[in-house]
């Protein structure tokens, strides 16, 4: 059976710069500006693929809720956000560990699933899809999909075929086979591990490398999460342009 894998976002706050998230606001600052109404943003509500950017427009927008239990529901949101991200960088970390060791995608699976309240998909039928991708690809009939395609925006289920793909690959293969699976990948975290594994980092060092990286992209991503709030309770608020700036500004890493 084809697993079904949701288009990649337009946007992407984690990936994003924050000089990126703050320009996103302002030109719909402009646009609204310009074209005087609420049908600008309702465009961009009906259009934006970036969950954490729709949940805050249509939160504002969409609603007549007071300031107060807006800025509740942001809250309760971007605690939501940060732990799926937190979740799916330890399951890429726990993945690369295991490339390093040669570890057997069997016993890694079960420590990934543990990093979810509920598992986000069977073992046995994750191995199984793992298996067929392996066959698919060797055969050549994998099609448009790229089953080293790893990216935290996937859903649970598929990011944890597709990690323990690249597990499988680097195992019958070796460390070497991260350098291909490099040019695959779209998360930066990944994506610098597999670089990591390939040039024979010793565990120690690539642990300590991982956690590291992975806290520097959480609290990075808090950062964003908290600009775009502001910003968009700015619009709400209907403040001038440049006192939307003045907010962009006081959140910009210095």
């Amino acid at each position: 059976m084809t697993q079904e894998v949701p288009a990649r976002a337009d946007l992407d706050i984690v990936e994003m710069p924050a000089t990126a998230v703050a320009a996103y606001w302002l030109s719909l600052k402009k646009l609204m500006d310009a074209k005087k109404g609420g049908k600008v943003v309702q465009e961009e509500m009906e259009a934006v693929t970036e969950p954490n950017i729709r949940l805050l427009l249509e939160t504002a927008f969409g609603s007549s809720l007071p300031e107060e239990a807006v800025r509740r529901l942001y809250q309760a949101g971007r605690r939501q956000a940060l732990a799926d991200v937190r979740r799916k960088l330890d399951c890429m970390a726990r993945t690369l560990l295991a490339m390093a060791a040669g570890d057997n995608p069997q016993r890694v699976l079960p420590l990934l699933t543990a990093f979810f309240p509920v598992p986000p998909i069977r073992e046995a039928a994750a191995m199984d899809r793992v298996y067929a991708l392996l066959e698919k690809v060797r055969a050549g009939e994998q099609g448009n999909e790229d089953p080293a395609a790893v990216d935290h925006a996937l859903p649970p289920d598929v990011l944890l075929v597709r990690l323990m793909y690249c597990l499988a690959v680097a195992r019958r293969e070796g460390r070497e086979a991260c350098r291909r699976l490099i040019d695959s990948t779209r998360s930066l975290f990944f994506a610098e591990g597999l670089g990591l594994v390939a040039d024979g980092f010793d565990a120690a060092f690539l642990r300590k490398r991982l956690e590291a990286h992975r806290r520097s992209l959480v609290a990075d991503a808090s950062l964003k999460f908290a600009l775009s709030e502001e910003m968009c309770l700015g619009l709400r608020a209907r403040y001038s342009y440049e006192d939307l700036w003045r907010v962009a500004r006081a959140h910009l890493p210095r």
